[in-house]
């Protein structure tokens, strides 16, 4: 489901597929088995791959009938991928159908070394798309699922997830430099999950509603491909080496390093730009452990990414916001200051490609000095253009409402130091409710001092604080030093 995906799968997605091939020289029936087996890949986000020589295509008037036999599921024995599909004009396809097994199970082994189960069902689906296989032109698909179940298990921890309802549709082609170009959004319903770990650990979260779009730009495939072969290569033999030992040795083997460097390599003009947006709406959620227990909501969680590397210069960013928290228990006993909204923005900006490039390379290497690597990266981040920032920072605290930023900025001595603007209402009332909650009374000194060396700016209180280049100040004053014939504020 988009909402909970790891965000790598919006590459995998993408690279997973075959490379398409133009029609000419080629029958009807390769034709539209490689246009299956490419909407198979976005339609399921890169996470499931069929071996296109395994794929058996026979005719039916005319329309066509795909059969994907899958691997690697320990049942059903013949678990296979079925589409029904068609030729249309100018060498498109139109997939009427495509279906999962309505039910199956998977063994594997994480990083640790230790078994995974996992079992699905899935009661209801519906998938097509329209086609163009050699991506010149737009193709397109949807695809519904209903009533869906997850169950992992792995040694004494169980999971388990079911979804009432998802949708997810998206339009991909490829541009005259061969690179891809993809956009999709997703909706679903009625999501649940639960867990059971070690000593008693138990959580249950409900979601009502979940939403998302994200798009790809300038994808190169080819070092796609290579990329993810480098990471499945890793992973491996991770798993491989924690088979052998009780823990991962701290330092990579050679191989491991070769598919580091493959890795970044491959990172290297991979794309040109990603954005993610998904939102989650009315959350519940209960945790319960040995040394206690504790439940809440969350009106709605909106979670933000986006980045590009134009003109051999990368911009990230990355934001959250939460609103509406409400945990009962914890709130009765720290006097209702649980943050009901919290909003945080930050930024990347402006970092060179080719030096960032070699200083992974070189982390990657054998002799790695990570002396050397400290003023190579600190360097980097130096350099005129580049942004490092928390642009907002918001939240609120029964009377007390903060914003805050930040910036990351070199200094004249060489090290990185930072400028942090903070500013509040209601100290006061703060200090007021604070008073009259027994339990929270160890924290009135902490607020009588961070009161003493704010700044009075009409109804709030404000601090400036300066890293580096010298000692901390507050305000322009020293750390610890406090301000002169400074009469006590007071806020609303």
């Amino acid at each position: 489901m988009h909402a909970f995906r790891p965000v790598a799968t919006l590459l995998l997605l993408a690279l997973a597929a075959p490379q398409a091939q133009a029609q000419t020289g080629t029958s009807d029936a390769d034709a539209l088995k490689t246009s299956v087996m490419e909407v198979l890949s976005f339609a399921t986000f890169g996470t499931i791959t069929v071996q296109p020589e395994a794929a058996s295509v026979t005719q039916d008037g005319a329309n066509y009938r795909v059969r994907m036999p899958l691997s690697g599921l320990a049942s059903p024995p013949d678990a296979a991928i079925i589409a029904v599909a068609r030729p249309l004009d100018r060498g498109k396809v139109d997939i009427t159908s495509m279906t999962f097994p309505s039910s199956g199970t998977l063994e594997t082994k994480v990083a640790s070394g230790a078994a995974n189960h996992i079992a699905f069902a899935i009661a209801r689906q519906a998938i097509t798309a329209k086609v163009d296989p050699t991506l010149a032109t737009e193709s397109s698909y949807t695809a519904e699922f209903g009533d869906v179940r997850f169950t992992t298990a792995q040694g004494d921890q169980h999971a388990e997830q079911t979804v009432d309802r998802v949708m997810t549709d998206g339009a991909f082609s490829s541009g005259p430099d061969g690179r891809l170009t993809f956009a999709g959004q997703s909706r679903g319903t009625g999501f649940h999950m639960t867990g059971r770990g070690a000593n008693g650990f138990a959580s249950d979260m409900d979601v009502r509603a979940m939403a998302g779009h994200f798009s790809i730009e300038g994808l190169d495939r080819t070092q796609g491909v290579q990329m993810l072969a480098a990471v499945r290569g890793l992973m491996t033999s991770t798993a491989q080496v924690q088979e052998q030992h009780t823990q991962v040795p701290s330092a990579p083997s050679p191989e491991q390093r070769q598919q580091l460097l493959t890795v970044v390599d491959a990172i290297s003009g991979l794309l040109s730009r990603v954005e993610v947006d998904e939102t989650m709406e009315d959350v519940r959620f209960a945790i319960d452990t040995p040394n206690g227990d504790g439940a809440g909501t969350v009106g709605s969680v909106r979670l933000t990414m986006a980045g590009d590397a134009m003109a051999d210069r990368l911009n990230t960013s990355f934001g959250i916001a939460v609103d509406g928290i409400a945990m009962p228990a914890m709130a009765a006993e720290a006097g209702g200051l649980i943050p009901r909204h919290v909003d945080l923005r930050t930024i990347l900006a402006g970092v060179h490609v080719r030096p960032l490039i070699a200083l992974l390379r070189a982390a990657a290497g054998t002799r790695a000095d990570p002396t050397v690597l400290q003023t190579q990266a600190m360097a980097l981040l130096a350099e005129p253009g580049t942004r490092i920032a928390i642009e907002t920072l918001k939240f609120d605290a029964g009377p007390l409402s903060v914003t805050a930023s930040a910036r990351l900025l070199p200094r004249a001595n060489g090290e990185m130091g930072g400028e942090i603007h903070i500013a509040a209402r209601g100290v006061d009332a703060l200090l007021a409710q604070v008073q009259s909650q027994p339990k929270l009374q160890q924290a009135m000194p902490m607020i009588f001092m961070a009161k003493g060396m704010g700044r009075a700016q009409g109804n709030s209180l404000v601090w400036d604080i300066i890293l580096g280049d010298g000692p901390l100040t507050i305000n322009g004053m020293p750390f610890g030093q406090a301000p002169v014939g400074q009469a006590p504020h007071r806020t609303r």
